[in-house]
């Protein structure tokens, strides 16, 4: 989806969710993410990633597709930590320059990122047996 500002950036978002009934009602897990920042050239150059049980890294992570020096860092798995849709859309508006759609961002984003953070089944990093960088299935 192309995202209003002068950089011309564009966000691509892979959120996959399980909905379950229990016995305090309904909830949401996070199944999997992958959101996608591209240049207006259409080149990815941030992605934030987890996706357990899908290649060796289980951890979530992020890539920096531009950063080459003095590495090439673009296919490197950076350990992140949990990253919230809401933590990612922050950083378009604060530091990358993308104009909000709503003149209430601010409040929005925190209540929303409110109501993931208290009702979050793990923080930071997901349990993972067998270490924490290989993946060995689904997180369930």
């Amino acid at each position: 989806m192309p995202l209003r500002g002068r950089h011309g950036l564009s966000l691509r978002i892979l959120h996959a969710y399980e909905t379950t009934e229990g016995g305090t009602g309904w909830s949401t897990h996070t199944r999997s993410y992958l959101y996608q920042v591209y240049a207006d050239d259409g080149r990815e150059f941030i992605a934030f990633h987890w996706h357990p049980g899908r290649g060796r890294i289980a951890l979530p992570h992020a890539h920096f597709k531009t950063l080459s020096e003095p590495l090439a860092m673009g296919k490197a798995h950076i350990p992140t930590g949990r990253i919230s849709l809401e933590a990612v859309i922050r950083l378009l508006i604060e530091e990358l320059g993308v104009q909000p759609i709503r003149q209430d961002w601010e409040r929005v984003l925190s209540r929303t990122e409110r109501e993931l953070i208290e009702g979050r089944s793990w923080h930071g990093q997901p349990p993972v047996p067998g270490g924490p960088l290989e993946s060995r299935g689904s997180l369930g």
